[in-house]
């Protein structure tokens, strides 16, 4: 065979193969990319979906909490009305406590509703710890009801005691929120639920 023909050869195999290297290098990359784009839409539509559960339930505790502050407030005002022996102003707060507790009420079955659509262990545990602190508050609650449907037999004692375990338990939520709001936004972005 002469040189040319020989040079003609190598010169067209170099060729078939620059452009089988070329394509592998453009398949590659190109499944890489649909791949990329496939896990970016199944992030988007993951949060997307979570957006519909945990931005309620973020702002559903926050609700909760805003109840307990303003039963807690009308709490120290039913002990200023004892201590005055006001029995108008008492009645008028023992009736807001009332209506207060129960709009708390059905904020913690609002929360319950949302928490039974959560998959993700941290978020679930954070909330079973809240949700322990929040049985207790309902319990004392409960002791104090009994003594707000006998408004003769309160004092302003054992209405500070309420009060003041309320704030701890308050205390030990508000020490819980922070975890949860953090794990709240890392779902979001999109991490993984654990």
């Amino acid at each position: 065979m002469s040189e040319v023909v020989q040079g003609a050869l190598v010169g067209i195999a170099g060729t078939i193969i620059g452009v089988v290297i070329t394509a592998l290098f453009n398949y590659m990359n190109n499944k890489s990319n649909v791949n990329l784009r496939i896990y970016e839409l199944k992030t988007s539509n993951m949060i997307k979906a979570r957006e519909g559960v945990l931005i309620p339930l973020r702002k559903t505790l926050t609700t909760w909490l805003e109840f307990m502050s303003e039963e807690m407030i009308i709490l120290g005002q039913i002990s200023e009305y004892v201590e005055r022996k006001d029995k108008v102003g008492l009645i008028d707060a023992i009736k807001r406590w009332f209506e207060v507790s129960k709009k708390r009420d059905e904020t913690r079955t609002e929360l319950r509703i949302l928490v039974n659509q959560i998959h993700d262990s941290q978020l679930i545990q954070t909330i079973n710890e809240i949700e322990t602190y929040i049985i207790d508050a309902n319990s004392k609650e409960i002791k104090l009801a009994a003594l707000a449907n006998k408004p003769e037999n309160m004092n302003s004692e054992t209405i500070s005691r309420v009060n003041k375990d309320f704030q701890d338990i308050r205390t030990k939520i508000l020490s819980k929120v922070l975890p949860f709001n953090k794990r709240i936004e890392e779902l979001l972005v999109g991490e993984s639920s654990s």
